[in-house]
């Protein structure tokens, strides 16, 4: 049932963006998330776009869908993607 992630909204009348209209700061191009309902990947952000109907930004992120297609996810359905350490890395406080 994935149309329930989508926010749900009033208005079906399609609106242009305001300057007062930006998009989630957690989430810049370049930043690495993850699906909220599947967490399994990283993936990264790619760019956002204003979205007239759902009246938000939504992000295209890098998926393995074939091109042209771009699947987009608004920012409730993104989690930021907690760094991974390197191979070898100490934590800190351990190691002395």
């Amino acid at each position: 049932m994935w149309w329930r992630q989508f926010p749900k909204i009033e208005s079906r009348r399609c609106v242009p963006q305001s300057p007062a209209d930006h998009p989630d700061p957690r989430f810049p191009v370049g930043t690495l998330v993850r699906l909220v309902a599947r967490p399994e990947r990283v993936r990264r952000v790619l760019r956002s776009e204003w979205h007239w109907h759902r009246q938000q930004f939504v992000f295209v992120i890098e998926t393995s869908a074939p091109l042209p297609f771009e699947p987009y996810w608004f920012a409730g359905q993104l989690a930021v993607a907690e760094p991974e350490a390197e191979p070898g890395a100490v934590a800190d406080g351990e190691g002395r």
